[in-house]
C-alpha cells in the first residue's frame, strides 16, 4: 500500500507544483496586463483632462464669440431698422416727387404756346441787343474816321457824311459821326475857302459857289469866303485886307 502511495503523493504534488505555477504566472500575467491597463488609463485620463481644458478654453471663446455675434446682431437690428425708416421717407418722397413731377408735366404742355413766345421775344431782345451793340461799335469807328478824315483835309457836315457813307459806313452811324464829331462847321468852310482862293482869278461869287457845291451852308460859304479875305462891295469891314477879283466888279 505504501508502495502505491508515495507515487500517487508524488503525482499530487508534481500536479499542486504544476497548479500553483500556472496560477503564478496567469498572476504576474494578469499584473502585467493591469499594469498596462493602469497606464492606458492613465494615459487617457491625461488626454481627457488635456480634452476638458480644450473643450472649456473653447467653450469660454464661444461665450466670447456669442457676445460679440449678440452686440453685431443688435447692430445689425438696429440698422435694419433706421434702413426701413429711411426707405419709407424714400418712397413718400418719391411720391411726393412724382406727383410734382407729373403736375410739372401737365403745367409745361399748358406753357409750351406761352414759352414759344417767350422764346422767340427772347431771341429777338438778343438780337436787338446785338445790333445794338455792333451798331454801337460801327457808331465810334465811324467818329474816329470822321475826327481823322476832318484833321486830314476840310469837310462840310453833308461832305462828311457822304465820305463816310462811301467808306463803307452805314448812314445811321455816319450821321452819328457828323453830329458828335465836335467840328466848327463855319471853320471847315473857312479852311475849304482857302484851299479854293489859291487858284487864279477866283472871284467871291465862284467860291461861295464852289463851297455851297461842297455841301456848306450858304451862312458858312459866306464866312468862308469872308475869311479868306473875301468882302462885299458894299460891306467892307476891313478894306485894306480884302481880296476882289476882276470877275467882282
Amino acid at each position: 500500500m505504501k508502495r502505491k502511495f508515495v507515487p500517487m503523493l508524488l503525482i499530487l504534488i508534481v500536479i499542486v507544483v504544476i497548479l500553483t505555477f500556472m496560477d503564478y504566472r496567469e498572476s504576474a500575467q494578469n499584473a502585467a496586463e493591469t499594469e498596462a491597463s493602469r497606464t492606458e488609463l492613465s494615459a487617457a485620463h491625461d488626454a481627457l483632462k488635456r480634452l476638458r481644458d480644450e473643450y472649456v478654453s473653447l467653450e469660454d471663446e464661444s461665450d466670447s464669440r456669442q457676445q460679440e455675434y449678440d452686440a453685431l446682431k443688435t447692430e445689425y437690428d438696429s440698422l435694419e431698422e433706421d434702413y426701413d425708416s429711411l426707405k419709407a421717407d424714400y418712397e413718400s418722397l418719391q411720391e411726393q416727387y412724382d406727383s410734382l413731377e407729373s403736375e410739372y408735366n401737365s403745367y409745361k404742355e399748358k406753357m409750351q404756346p406761352y414759352e414759344k413766345t417767350a422764346d422767340a421775344a427772347e431771341n429777338a431782345e438778343k438780337q436787338r441787343k446785338t445790333a445794338a451793340k455792333t451798331a454801337v461799335e460801327e457808331q465810334q469807328e465811324a467818329l474816329a474816321a470822321a475826327k481823322d478824315y476832318l484833321d486830314a483835309v476840310p469837310l462840310s457836315y453833308s461832305g462828311l457824311i457822304n465820305q463816310l457813307e462811301y467808306e463803307g459806313f452805314s448812314e445811321e452811324a455816319a450821321v452819328f459821326a457828323a453830329d458828335l464829331c465836335g467840328a466848327d462847321w463855319n471853320e471847315q468852310a473857312a479852311r475849304q475857302a482857302e484851299i479854293l482862293s489859291d487858284f487864279p482869278d477866283c472871284s467871291r461869287s465862284e467860291l461861295i459857289r464852289d463851297l455851297e457845291n461842297a455841301g456848306f451852308t450858304e451862312e458858312q460859304a459866306e464866312y468862308g469866303a469872308a475869311a479868306a479875305g473875301y468882302c462885299t462891295l458894299f460891306n467892307r469891314k476891313n478894306p485894306g485886307n480884302c481880296r476882289y477879283s476882276s470877275r467882282d466888279f
